[in-house]
């Protein structure tokens, strides 16, 4: 303990003392002609997977997959887009045909990083003062449980009881 000790007050000390302006020095600098001006290129390819749009961007995420169903709610009435918020509260939080919510929670724990359901919208680049909308679902995931957050995701947007008044009292 008197090590640790030791070792901690010598660390806030060099932590506080101020470097000299030849260690400063050393440190290197970076340029504005180091930087581009041109930002990096995203990369990614569109596909169909079994009759559905993919967009598929590689990078590195140490095997974790982040995906991200997109639902456009452009066929949704403009009087009850506000269900759409609705709904993103309640998915999740109710029993579904194969789960009690308890273990629907715990299923998602324990196989991913989280799951989320969120309404977005944006401004549409073709159509001045046009806006798209999308309900969507998010899940992290790694690789091997891909499978999983697809089957997870499906639970819950198609076996969810709704209808159950004792699981949206609980929400």
């Amino acid at each position: 303990i008197d090590a640790l000790v030791e070792q901690t007050r010598a660390l806030r000390e060099y932590q506080e003392t101020p470097s000299l302006q030849e260690e400063l020095k050393k440190i290197p600098m970076l340029s504005r002609e180091d930087i581009g001006r041109e930002p990096e290129e995203i990369i990614w390819e569109e596909k169909e997977v079994e009759g559905v749009k993919v967009i598929h961007h590689e990078m590195f995420t140490s095997g974790i997959g982040y995906l991200k169903l997109l639902f456009d709610t452009s066929r949704v009435p403009e009087e009850d887009l506000c269900y759409d918020g609705l709904l993103k509260s309640v998915l999740g939080f109710v029993d579904t045909e194969h789960y009690t919510y308890g273990d629907l929670t715990s299923e998602i724990h324990l196989n991913s990083g989280g799951l989320d359901f969120y309404v977005s919208s944006w401004e549409d680049l073709n159509e001045k003062g046009a806006f798209k909308g999308a309900f969507t679902a998010g899940i992290k995931v790694l690789y091997e449980k891909v499978g999983f957050a697809f089957d997870i995701i499906k639970e819950i947007l198609t076996a969810s009881i709704l209808y159950d008044k004792r699981s949206v009292d609980n929400i």
